[in-house]
């Protein structure tokens, strides 16, 4: 794998009226991280989904309360639900030392004097939700005992507000200590459970699988760099939060971090499970990732219990990072009791009686996302886990088993910080001189349906803007463009464009939506715009004003099939950028609607993938379906071996209607695309007979398709 030669990058920012960013020297080899090193498993993750609606009588999701026999099913059924070649019946071998990672943030200590010494009863609520239900770590444990019988297994957890009560001679420098703590407590919703008494009660019952407690808090520990290079950065710039959302740094900005004191149990463990529990927070939710944080060693820091170490400097490359050191080679997340809302602050408990388990920790986090009402593409640590070759997030790519994931969907309340990423990658045009809105510099521009290398008007081409990698952010920064070399093995290139006052710019994709469905256009932009959907205009912004992520939502109707979006920018000052999406609700708080899936021209929008076949063994146009049809088809491609694609659809005289891929290069498996019945340009054509061509190296096949109006 090569490295990115060393060399000096500067940001000089232009910091200039409303929009100036701030940008700053920094050492480009700062971002040469290491590409995914961890071979992914062959074929789609299956991710399990059980709940007590699948118990013997039925009981309902948002049942309360539910026994510790009911739980137990729950949790067993799941398991036993996932039969992949990576279930945690395989995962886990007989001679591991299993380190289980619980989320136990706070607990309802009581002090001596009957004083309530935690952040457990925030507004007078108890907030059960805010830790895994110890039922389910139970009913995991003896799963694992009883199908597998390692030869021991910790219950580990970082507590932030506490440390065991025989850490009291550490005083303040190392947080609170009472007369009990969280893991010798009886947690009354939880079954009157503690994890000390599960413990016991494994070991007098089993005696072959060891199983023990550790506060990470006070192990022993060792600094270790980031296994495969670190995402966080120490100190980086910020955007402003009141515009760009809270926590997001400046590309490029910061030092590398170089590591992180971490508990011997977390580097030496055989493997690692983590079960979380549901809840939300600004970043999304934390899951069977985030949960990492309690990994983290305090002690070391000298800051307490504190995590102000990781969370200071963007905490989702934090935890990302932490969860490089011992990744969880299984992942269990539970809703029994489950959080909503925002935290610190507002903050309800519900009841999700599900259990959802995968050995993809990403696909697991994507999953109960959807699963809470969050499309798992606005979430940026799963674009962060992904690179670094943790799991895949497509929900297109993930079998779930048992229940889907639409079945159990509840929209969790969000929290309050919580903005979508949006759209990640664009077709942009530009800089062009001036700031017209009424000016048309790329001639058609309300209905152009470009491909990259295209000619744009009055000059230059169609280029692919994407966020530099592990940057993913709702702002599209048009000050940089990152581009691919053509080998597709270097890393990517940097083109810093430091003032585009007094200019320009274009941006395009394609929506393709699965049915016709309504929403709103999440957008804004510095400092003018326009925005048409389908060559028609749903957003004007005349005025300059600064950027805020979000600030405007307009209703809008996508249409059965493929969908056309064209962004104008008109930049009067310093930096350029704007941010879009299409989501679910009219707040600040909206998240990108599910059945919909943005691309670009040439390449494929949508995948499906089937894990528990072969792979092809030879090229195929399968055919369209419907066929005749009218508004929309889908054709169904087959590729056997990475080659580059062309679908094409002519009239019967021979002459091109439109190219669906054009030249994109495909690993094996099946994909689907859409044609809307428009030719190149957009322009519905008329009813009859069109042919659709397959072209892969020396393959070549085509089929007829009935378009009737």
């Amino acid at each position: 794998m090569r490295r990115m030669k060393k060399s000096w990058w500067k940001f000089l920012g232009a910091v200039a009226g409303l929009v100036a960013l701030d940008m700053a020297t920094t050492d480009r080899s700062g971002w040469n991280y290491v590409p995914p090193s961890r071979a992914a498993p062959k074929g789609a993750p299956v991710v399990a989904i059980a709940t007590t609606e699948d118990l013997d009588p039925p009981v309902p999701i948002d049942a309360y309360p539910v026994t510790y026999e009911q739980v137990r099913e729950v949790v067993w059924r799941a398991l036993d639900l996932d039969t992949s070649e990576r279930n945690i019946r395989k995962v886990i071998e007989p001679d591991d030392w299993v380190a289980v990672k619980i989320n136990m943030v706070t607990a309802p200590i009581v002090d001596g004097s009957g004083r309530k010494r935690t952040g457990f009863w925030r507004d007078g609520v108890e907030h059960w939700g805010d830790c895994t239900d110890l039922r389910v770590v139970k009913a995991v444990l003896e799963y694992l005992i009883e199908n597998v019988g390692p030869r021991k297994i910790d219950i580990v957890e970082g507590p932030a507000e506490w440390s065991r009560k025989n850490l009291r001679h550490l005083g303040a420098a190392y947080g609170n200590s009472y007369d009990t703590d969280g893991w010798e407590i009886q947690w009354r919703e939880f079954g009157n459970l503690s994890p000390i008494q599960i413990a016991r009660e494994f070991n007098e019952k089993y005696g072959k699988t060891i199983v023990d407690t550790t506060d990470l808090n006070d192990e022993a520990y060792r600094f270790e760099p980031v296994p495969g290079g670190p995402l966080q950065r120490v100190s980086p710039q910020w955007r402003d939060s009141d515009r760009f959302g809270w926590g997001v740094p400046v590309p490029f900005t910061g030092t590398p971090r170089e590591g992180y004191y971490m508990p011997v149990t977390v580097l030496d463990a055989d493997k690692m499970i983590s079960i979380a529990v549901m809840k939300t927070n600004y970043g999304g939710a934390t899951l069977a990732m985030k949960n990492y944080v309690g990994t983290l060693s305090s002690r070391p820091f000298g800051d307490g219990t504190s995590k102000r170490q990781m969370d200071s400097n963007q905490y989702e490359r934090g935890f990302v990072d932490l969860f490089s050191y011992n990744p969880a080679v299984y992942s269990i997340i539970e809703g029994f009791w489950a959080d909503e809302g925002s935290w610190p602050g507002t903050r309800w408990n519900l009841h999700r009686n599900m259990v959802i388990a995968s050995s993809d920790p990403v696909a697991a986090d994507a999953v109960a996302l959807a699963a809470m009402g969050i499309n798992p593409r606005d979430v940026d640590h799963l674009y962060l886990a992904a690179y670094k070759g943790f799991g895949t997030f497509d929900l297109d790519r993930i079998r779930t088993v048992g229940r889907s994931w639409r079945e159990v969907q509840y929209k969790f309340r969000r929290h309050r910080g919580f903005r979508g990423l949006g759209f990640q990658r664009w077709l942009v045009a530009g800089p062009f001189e001036g700031t017209d809105l009424d000016h048309d510099y790329i001639g058609g521009e309300a209905t152009a349906i470009p491909r990259t290398g295209d000619p744009a008007g009055e000059g230059g081409t169609w280029r692919v803007w994407m966020h530099p990698p592990t940057y993913p952010e709702t702002y599209v920064d048009l000050t940089y463009y990152v581009h691919q070399e053509p080998s597709r093995e270097e890393f990517p290139v940097i083109d810093i464009k430091r003032d585009l006052g007094n200019t320009t710019h274009y941006a395009f994709l394609l929506i393709e939506s699965k049915g016709d469905q309504d929403g709103y256009l999440w957008v804004d932009m510095d400092d003018m715009g326009k925005v048409w959907l389908n060559g028609e205009e749903v957003f004007r912004k005349d005025f300059p004003s600064s950027y805020k992520i979000g600030q405007y939502r307009v209703p809008v109707h996508l249409r059965d099939g493929v969908n056309t979006l064209m962004v104008k920018v008109a930049n009067t000052y310093g930096g350029a950028g704007f941010c879009a999406s299409i989501v679910d609700e009219d707040s600040e708080r909206g998240t990108m609607l599910f059945d919909i899936r943005d691309f670009l021209p040439g390449e494929a929008p949508a995948v499906a993938e089937d894990e528990t076949g072969p792979l092809p063994e030879q090229f195929e146009l399968l055919g369209n379906f419907p066929n005749p049809f009218n508004a929309s088809t889908q054709i169904r491609v087959q590729v056997a071996r990475r080659e580059a694609v062309y679908l094409e659809v002519y009239d019967m005289l021979g002459r091109m209607v439109c190219t669906l891929a054009d030249g994109v290069l495909l690993p094996p498996g099946e994909y689907t695309y859409t044609w809307d019945g428009r030719d190149g340009v957009g322009v519905p054509v008329a009813s009859g007979v069109y042919l659709c061509t397959l072209r892969a190296g020396n393959f070549s096949q085509t089929r007829r398709m009935v378009l009737v109006r």
